[in-house]
């Protein structure tokens, strides 16, 4: 179909939802807990044997490794040889963290749900120890915290300014903004600096502008919204889809335990043939009408992908829990729904106002899923009396010693994962007030600093009035 001209189209970037924050980078951890001169005196002490204890923070690797594979003896020896060696390495990045950026990591949801995961995991491991190598434990949190916190480490050395130029952990929401005209020149990149102590957390922008119009299968989206009860027809088929299937599930796990009626049992099958059809119907159209450029950008990323991994895994170990009886279809649904919440930024704001969609649908759809996350892990943690089997998936020996992988370990560490990461999308979701808002797609932050460094300075750096023509993607 040929597409409409130049002055129609709707053109669209990808934009940050507010301001960006300016943090000071001067302030560590050590200048908030000891005195001046005692902060400096640890300064040099760290630019002294910073080397030294990286070599011993190296070499507790395989040590620690071996702790998982030696008998409790030998492993209790090991534990505290490889946590002693840690401790200087340990000491120094604690009393480096930057105090702001901390504070702006502590206000994200993303933090405290690896830091909870990470706990929860570590309280497990010290806990099947139950001996002096729970402080390998403790220890083996400490540096999953560094991980999580590794935004907070830049420092004014050479070494390791290039390492935190780019955020690692921390984003900040994200929209699709209007433009009118993709032909005409925009900034790609502005350095603005309040003091030389200070750095500007800028959005790392991308060039690219997508065409609104352009949809999934190839043609063109007209700009008209449908009808109000066309709208409201569509709502409901999908609202409707995702309770049936919802009920179904309920009834077939909690009523109908034993043997039921034929005609009791067509209704059950006509109802879930209904709830399929809702489904695919109310899914099937928000693909149609998704933006390829957009979408690509979504199913491209490591979120996408690491997601949609464990809602695949999640989504299979519970049918094979479950028997593979006829609960296996409203689980299999439950996997469309959940592709559908992972690519609902790929919905341009257009095909949002023709189909009458907004956040408050995406609210609706994820608590839904919240609700049913929970059921799971309330019946799995108190005793269900659901009929399904928890079968043996592989054994694996090392040393002497054999573990058995169950499925229903695998699909319970997963559902709680899922939970919480769908709470993360209800929070943003509510925490958000833009309607061009993006769900899922957050922004990758950079630090923008006017004295970094003698070799940064080297680098050419875009001046706040650079210009480049932006690429447009259909």
């Amino acid at each position: 179909m040929q597409a409409p001209s130049q002055g129609n189209r709707y053109l669209y970037r990808i934009v940050q939802s507010r301001p960006s924050p300016v943090v000071e980078m001067s302030k560590g951890l050590k200048h908030a807990i000891f005195r001046q001169e005692t902060a400096r005196k640890l300064t040099r002490l760290k630019r002294k044997y910073s080397h030294l204890a990286a070599i011993l923070y190296v070499a507790t690797f395989p040590i620690s490794i071996a702790v998982l594979f030696c008998g409790a003896s030998e492993g209790q020896i090991l534990a505290m040889i490889s946590s002693s060696l840690q401790i200087p390495m340990m000491v120094f990045v604690v009393l480096s963290l930057r105090i702001d950026m901390l504070r702006l990591l502590l206000s994200t949801y993303d933090f405290w749900f690896f830091s909870i995961m990470n706990f929860m995991t570590l309280t497990l491991l010290a806990l099947s120890y139950r001996d002096s190598r729970v402080v390998l434990a403790f220890f083996t949190w400490l540096n999953m915290q560094y991980n999580v916190s590794i935004d907070a480490t830049l420092s004014n050395s050479r070494g390791s300014i290039l390492a935190s130029f780019i955020c690692v952990s921390y984003r900040r929401a994200v929209k699709l903004e209007k433009i009118q005209d993709a032909t005409s020149p925009r900034k790609i990149v502005s350095v603005r600096v309040s003091s030389n102590a200070a750095a500007l957390l800028e959005h790392v922008a991308s060039d690219i502008v997508y065409n609104a119009e352009q949809t999934l299968f190839g043609y063109w989206l007209s700009l008209d919204a449908w009808p109000a009860w066309k709208q409201r027809l569509f709502q409901s088929s999908g609202l409707l889809g995702l309770d049936l299937n919802g009920i179904l599930f309920l009834y077939w796990s909690y009523v109908a335990q034993e043997k039921l009626s034929p005609t009791l049992e067509m209704l059950t099958i006509l109802v879930g043939v209904v709830a399929s059809f809702l489904t695919l119907c109310f899914c099937g159209i928000c693909f149609a009408y998704q933006n390829p450029g957009l979408l690509r950008h979504v199913c491209f990323s490591f979120d996408y992908a690491f997601l949609m991994f464990q809602f695949t895994v999640m989504h299979l170990s519970a049918c094979d829990i479950f028997l593979w009886d006829q609960r296996s279809f409203i689980i299999l649904s439950s996997l469309i729904w959940r592709h559908w919440v992972l690519s609902v930024d790929a919905i341009t704001p257009p095909a949002r106002h023709k189909l009458g969609l907004n956040l408050r649908h995406t609210a609706v759809l994820v608590f839904t899923l919240v609700v049913s996350s929970s059921i799971s892990l309330y019946e799995f943690a108190n005793g269900t009396k659901w009929r399904l089997r928890n079968r043996k998936l592989m054994t694996i020996k090392a040393y002497g010693h054999s573990v058995d992988v169950m499925i229903l370990p695998v699909f319970f560490t997963r559902v709680l994962m899922v939970l919480l990461w769908d709470v993360r999308l209800v929070w943003r979701v509510v925490k958000e007030r833009e309607e061009n808002a993006l769900v899922v797609t957050q922004g990758v932050m950079a630090f923008q600093q006017s004295k970094i460094s003698s070799d940064l300075a080297l680098l050419p750096a875009p001046h706040a009035t650079q210009i480049c023509p932006s690429r447009v993607t259909s």
